[in-house]
Parts: C-alpha cells; structure tokens; sequence
C-alpha cells in the first residue's frame, strides 16, 4: 500500500520535541512511527494500530528480528519518564497489546500528552517521517526536529 505524505506526517508539539527523555534508536524509530498515527483532527486519544511489516518495509536495514524485539520495545515506552519543561513527569504509553500472529500492535499514549500531541494550534512541528527513517543515530533524529 503506496502511503501519501499525510499518512507520514509527524506532528508533535515542540514542547515535546524539547523535552527530555532518551531513546535508543530503535526506540524513537518506532514511537514516531506510532505517533503519526495519531489524526490532527483527533479530539481524544483512542486506541491505535500499527501493523510492523509497514514499519519495517519502510526501514532500509530489514530487520527480522525486529517483530520479537517490538514487545521489549514498548515494554520500555511503558517504563520510561518523559520529564517536560514545566517540571512535569509522564509516562509515554498507557497500554500496548501485542498480537504476534496477525502482526500488529494496538496502543494508547498516555493522557497527559494530549496537549502535545492532539489538537495543536501553535508551537509544533510536522514533518514527514520518511526524512528521519533511515537516520543512523538516535540524537541525529533528535537534531533533525530540533532544527525542523
């Protein structure tokens, strides 16, 4: 399935983007490609689906295992503090369900990133995933947004 720019577009508040927390790249591979998901025109968060082949087609380096390292992946997302300027500290997710046989994932990002990730008017930034997908290093995403 041939995916359109909007269907790439990350878009997040640059809060967010400035924020602290520290992914393996792997890990902030994966959490863009769940936020891009999530519908500028979405008033809640619902539960969302991603299917790993998409994913992993996308990727340059094809990796097999990634379908068996996707569990440990988010297990972590469910662990980790996102840690915000006003001193706030959050977790990423709220639930993550893994179903191996049909190769996808449902999740919910917790509530409290609503604000920056739902309904943004002003101070975000948007790009298309594709740009950063393929990047080697997890802090040359991070640079990407920041200058983005």
């Amino acid at each position: 399935m041939k995916m359109t720019k909007s269907d790439m577009a990350v878009t997040q508040s640059n809060i967010l983007i400035e924020s602290r927390f520290k992914f393996t790249l792997s890990e902030i591979k994966l959490f863009l490609w769940m936020i891009k998901e999530v519908q500028p025109g979405d008033k809640d968060f619902k539960l969302y689906r991603i299917y790993l082949k998409d994913f992993i087609d996308t990727l340059d380096s094809k990796r097999p295992d990634f379908y068996t390292n996707a569990k440990a992946i988010t297990k972590r997302f469910m662990s980790k503090v996102l840690e915000l300027k006003d001193d706030v500290q959050v977790q990423f997710m709220s639930r993550v369900k893994h179903c191996p046989g049909e190769g996808f994932m449902e999740y919910r990002f917790d509530s409290d990133l609503k604000p920056y990730l739902i309904q943004l008017k002003k101070q975000f930034t948007s790009y298309d995933i594709r740009n950063v997908i393929n990047f080697r290093y997890s802090v040359s995403i991070r640079i990407y947004q920041l200058l983005k």
